[in-house]
């Protein structure tokens, strides 16, 4: 109790946005201050986080900053510090949120009438440039057996 932890990265995005879900659970165990350490490409949907105190980029993160706290664990091994079972994972909605300024940002980057997402197995390729390539990756994707998405804007190309 009233210990500082340092949370280190591995793997990647998608361990960490799982993973950090359990910074508030340590916090309201007793974790006086709490660090995280990720990429800097999504440093700033953790900075809201509940129980994260600051977020350092591995960028400028240096392991002289271990010794400003009394424990260092990767993120992978957070989930057993509390004796997480299936019962007990965090499960509170949302965990993230995007920070405004970003938010307004690319509200004014965006087609108003939004995105169209859709997921397919495979897609015709539309442009000349792409065929090559699309083609590699479908021959991939049926190796691998998994599945690709598209993203475009709405209204633009053929439904």
């Amino acid at each position: 109790m009233g210990k500082t932890l340092l949370i280190l990265p591995e793997q990647g995005f998608g361990d960490q946005i799982q993973l950090v879900r359990y910074a508030g659970v340590l916090k309201h165990r007793g974790a006086k201050r709490i660090t995280l350490v990720c990429k800097p490409e999504i440093r700033a949907i953790f900075e809201s986080v509940e129980g994260i105190d600051s977020v350092i980029s591995t960028i400028v993160f240096n392991t002289s900053r271990c010794q400003a706290h009394d424990f260092w664990r990767y993120i992978h091994s957070i989930p057993f510090l509390p004796g997480t079972t299936a019962a007990t994972i965090p499960a509170s909605l949302p965990y993230l949120s995007v920070p405004k300024k970003r938010i307004e940002n690319w509200s004014r980057r965006l087609p108003k009438s939004g995105l169209k997402i859709a997921g397919r197995s495979s897609a015709p390729a539309r442009h000349p440039a792409c065929s090559t390539n699309a083609h590699a990756m479908q021959s991939r994707q049926q190796k691998s057996g998994r599945s690709r998405f598209f993203v475009q804007y709405a209204g633009a190309g053929p439904n």
